[in-house]
């Protein structure tokens, strides 16, 4: 793939977090919200690279970080859960 056909993402450590733990859950429970095997496998290799690219997933204190992670950004943006999540 030629350089000029990748799209590069920018994420906080908090969503990065997050993002992952919520695609392990997923894929964890076989519940991909993917239509077609190519989203499948793009979410799988999102997934894989959010592995790749962060220590905190292997830390004992993973929970504690994700809970925390999520409050910032829940903080930070708004709730989806009937609050007023921005984008």
């Amino acid at each position: 793939m030629a350089e000029d056909e990748r799209v590069l993402l920018t994420l906080s450590k908090d969503e990065a977090l997050v993002l992952f733990d919520w695609l392990s859950r997923e894929e964890r429970e076989g519940e991909l919200p993917a239509l077609d095997a190519a989203e499948v496998i793009t979410l799988w290799r999102l997934h894989g690279a959010l592995e790749k690219g962060m220590t905190e997933p292997f830390l004992s204190s993973y929970a504690e970080r994700l809970a925390m992670a999520r409050s910032r950004l829940t903080a930070l943006h708004g709730s989806s859960d009937g609050g007023s999540a921005s984008p």
